[in-house]
């Protein structure tokens, strides 16, 4: 009888499971990243048209470092959406994405009043449905060029949820092989800019920075 209050001490010594702490990240703070890294790139294309001033020095960050950092968080919070809630993951992606994007375009049309003929006809219907950066080299909007490479990606995100986190460091440091394959070539061939690369080719050359985002969203 006489153990038994000691077993009881020794007992209440051994220390209790911790319980798993909530990883869900802050959806606020990810929308403030992408803000940041947009207004970036805006304040980096404005400057060719006027004197942004005191701003100038935002566009020094780099528009491509700001691009990458929008990828990085843009991959961790659709890994994120994709895992938490799978079902109509596409609906809300066209419902998050097309309402802006089809304003735009229909604010450049006003603008900038295009001849319609087949070949704008062709042009724009590639754009709409985020083809440009497959079938062209150029985009009608040309700052959303990014947004057609981030479209396939969003498209992919289904299948490569159901992936090994291996299989997605592959992916991601492949992709990274050719990031770095690329650049030298812009400087030892001159070949063209990411953003004019058509048949899909960023796609490959640019995802890696999105992959690594997904795969974080993968690690706990």
């Amino acid at each position: 009888m006489t153990a038994i209050p000691v077993l009881t001490r020794l007992a209440r010594r051994v220390p209790r499971p911790v319980p798993p702490v909530d990883l869900a990240p802050s959806w606020e703070l990810l929308a403030g990243m992408r803000f940041a890294m947009a207004f970036i790139v805006l304040v980096s294309h404005l400057g060719a048209y006027v004197d942004v001033g005191p701003l100038r020095y935002v566009s020094w960050l780099g528009a491509l470092s700001a691009v990458m950092g929008f990828l990085l968080v843009s991959g961790y919070s659709i890994g994120r959406s994709v895992q938490r809630r799978p079902e109509g993951y596409l609906l809300r992606r066209v419902e998050r994405i097309y309402p802006v994007y089809l304003t735009c375009i229909a604010l450049h049309l006003l603008a900038y009043p295009p001849v319609w003929d087949l070949g704008f006809g062709g042009y724009l219907a590639a754009n709409v449905l985020f083809l440009n950066q497959l079938v062209v080299d150029t985009s009608l909007l040309s700052v959303a060029w990014t947004l057609s490479l981030e479209v396939w990606l969003y498209a992919l995100a289904p299948l490569l949820v159901t992936l090994s986190r291996r299989a997605l460091a592959y992916l991601t440091a492949a992709s990274f092989a050719a990031f770095v394959g690329y650049t030298a070539g812009l400087s030892l061939f001159d070949w063209p800019y990411f953003h004019a690369l058509s048949y899909g080719l960023a796609l490959p050359v640019l995802a890696w920075v999105w992959l690594l985002g997904f795969l974080l969203s993968r690690t706990r």
